[in-house]
């Protein structure tokens, strides 16, 4: 990794010349050169507008190098986006990056407050903002104010200098198996990353507590990455790694996603001026006996791995219903 050269000489002088040429031109040059007290206003004003305006343009192309060219990566070195949708201050992605920073460069774009079942959604009625939190030189921190799969999407186009090798969701405050994880906002970003033809991992803990202890899924995450790394994922897949609540494993088991539903999701309440409102609970059923599933693996103490894809298309079912909707 190499600092751009005459990175923070550029950006000083774009912003001396932002705050202090209009000024400049205004109050030394402009009278100096012209003696008629009203001309030398009017052009002085002129001068202003025009100063102004190449400066705002200056500053503005000053923001995109800033997330473009801040640090230019060693192409030798697997580039790792990460996000998560529990927040830039959770304890699951810090623990995240630290895993597998000694992989690569990291680069850490996270949604600036919590974001848990935002699943795929996007920002479009609102803008979206990015700041850089912390540069060192092998990772990169920013928080955004959009969803997580925002936070991907603004990442591949504003900050990163080339294509990741790899984007990493997690580690979640609680587990996204079985249909879960078309809530989660975790596997929302690794589709968004698979969307995008990027080998993308979502890891999730059963522990929910915002101190929880994730030490001992480091060997499998760094397994998992590794592997990955060394062998990117076939197109349109991505991976679903859940950890059971628990301090050992058994293991890893590659599973397949079983079935189940939430029943029980609403808590009515009525506030003390008298309107009902409703907070979301839930309990989760399992309607799926097969011992090869992520729930199944999950109950008997395994890791479980499941491969997701983008496709999903009933192909099982399309003759039948071609010849159901024949004329």
């Amino acid at each position: 990794m190499v600092l751009a050269d005459g990175f923070f000489l550029y950006i000083w002088a774009v912003n001396m010349l932002k705050r202090y040429l209009p000024c400049i031109f205004t109050a030394f040059i402009i009278p100096s050169l012209l003696k008629k007290q009203y001309f030398c206003m009017t052009v002085g004003a002129l001068c202003v507008m025009v100063c102004c305006t190449v400066a705002s343009q200056l500053d503005k192309y000053s923001h995109s190098f800033v997330y473009n060219s801040f640090m230019i990566t060693d192409n030798e070195k697997p580039l790792i986006l990460i996000s998560n949708d529990d927040g830039l201050q959770a304890k699951g992605i810090r623990f995240l990056a630290d895993a597998v920073k000694d992989f690569g460069h990291i680069v850490v774009v996270a949604p600036e407050s919590p974001r848990s079942g935002a699943a795929m959604s996007i920002t479009s009625r609102t803008p979206i903002r990015i700041e850089p939190e912390s540069v060192e030189p092998d990772m990169e921190v920013y928080s955004c104010s959009g969803t997580p799969t925002d936070c991907i999407k603004l990442a591949l186009e504003t900050v990163v200098a080339r294509k990741p090798d790899l984007v990493l969701g997690g580690v979640n405050h609680g587990d996204n198996s079985s249909v879960n994880v078309h809530y989660s906002g975790t596997m929302g970003l690794v589709l968004e990353g698979c969307m995008k033809h990027i080998s993308s991992i979502g890891f999730s803990s059963c522990f929910t507590s915002p101190d929880a202890d994730f030490e001992p899924l480091r060997p499998y995450v760094r397994r998992i990455v590794s592997s990955v790394l060394a062998r990117p994922l076939p197109e349109g897949i991505c991976l679903n790694v859940n950890f059971p609540s628990l301090h050992e494993f058994r293991g890893m088991k590659v599973c397949r996603m079983s079935g189940g539903s939430w029943t029980n999701e609403w808590q009515k309440s009525v506030h003390p001026k008298g309107w009902t409102y409703y907070w979301l609970t839930g309990q989760f059923t399992g309607d799926d006996d097969d011992s090869e599933t992520d729930t199944s693996a999950l109950g008997d103490g395994f890791v479980s791995v499941t491969p997701l894809k983008l496709d999903m298309t009933a192909y099982s079912y399309l003759s039948e219903l071609d010849k159901a909707l024949s004329m």
